[in-house]
């Protein structure tokens, strides 16, 4: 993969977690108004890698493919939710008490959503429009 934001991009994880939530979640020092891009596309980076990574050598091919009409926006999703988890956990919660707990748990959903959708995909429970990877992909074939 190469670069930043190759599937998502920052306006993807705030479609999910909130432009206010985002910026302040990634600004850990707190000395700005504005979101740490530096920040969020670490975890931008971080999430598409971490998710490629799970596909590769399974169904799909990687980098993946559009084949359908729903095109990588599951995918997109997925990424997406999990690098706002991500930004989460660089900062932790901003707020104290039960608002922090109930924070805190909400991104604990969030993550085990991430897992649940992965492993219904990686189990072909769920399918995408994305290209199959070849069945025998790299490896030499004997004749």
């Amino acid at each position: 993969m190469a670069g930043v934001g190759v599937y998502i991009v920052q306006s993807d994880i705030e479609k999910i977690f909130g432009v206010d939530n985002i910026r302040l979640w990634s600004n850990v020092e707190n000395d700005d108004d504005d979101a740490d891009t530096t920040i969020i596309n670490a975890q931008i980076t971080k999430s598409e890698t971490k998710i490629e990574a799970r596909f590769r050598g399974g169904r799909y091919a990687v980098p993946f493919v559009v084949t359908g009409t729903n095109g990588l926006e599951p995918i997109k999703e997925l990424m997406a939710r999990d690098a706002g988890v991500g930004i989460y956990l660089t900062r932790g919660s901003t707020s104290s008490g039960e608002e922090a707990e109930e924070e805190n748990d909400r991104m604990e959903k969030q993550a085990k959503r991430v897992e649940k959708d992965l492993l219904g995909y990686l189990s072909s429970a769920r399918t995408l429009d994305l290209e199959i990877q070849d069945q025998f992909g790299e490896s030499p074939q004997v004749v």
